[in-house]
Parts: C-alpha cells; sequence; structure tokens
C-alpha cells in the first residue's frame, strides 16, 4: 500500500474543530478528539477504543492493542506536547 503524507492546509484544523459546534453531543470532546488525532496520527477507531491502561503518560507513549490496530499487530505511538497537552 502506498503511504500517506498529506497534510492539513492553512485553515482546515479550525474549520474541523469550528464545525463541532453544530455537533449536539458534547461538541467540546469531539474538539478534543480531533486535536489527539490530528496531534498522533491514530485512526477513528483506535482513538474511540482508547482506554487509560494504554496510555503510559511518564513514559510518553501509549499502546494501540493488537485487536484494534488496522494490522492486528498492535504498535506504540509517541506522545508529543501536542497529544500530552490533549490528554
Amino acid at each position: 500500500s502506498k503511504p500517506r503524507d498529506r497534510r492539513l492546509h492553512p485553515g482546515e484544523e479550525q474549520r474541523l474543530l469550528d464545525a463541532c459546534d453544530g455537533m449536539h453531543k458534547d461538541p467540546d470532546a469531539w474538539k478534543l478528539l480531533i486535536r489527539l488525532a490530528l496531534a498522533t496520527g491514530m485512526r477513528a477507531g483506535e482513538l474511540l477504543g482508547l482506554m487509560w491502561e494504554d496510555v503510559h503518560i511518564e513514559k510518553r507513549y501509549l499502546v494501540v492493542p493488537l485487536e484494534r490496530d488496522k494490522t492486528r499487530k498492535g504498535r506504540a505511538v509517541p506522545l508529543s506536547k501536542e497529544s500530552m497537552a490533549v490528554l
């Protein structure tokens, strides 16, 4: 498969976050989810299945268990300053 390398164009992140304001259920939580997705590159299913026991703040990474990983291998995701701030 071809690796993806698309980056957001100027203003796209803000438009995504602004679109959350129209959500009926917890727009602030959706904004955090989008920010975390952008900071980590994680897929929606990986983020929605994330448990606190998968997050290792002190070591600055989180684990995507193999049952939630697209390739079924599992992986560790490093946490950036932005993702740490969201968490």
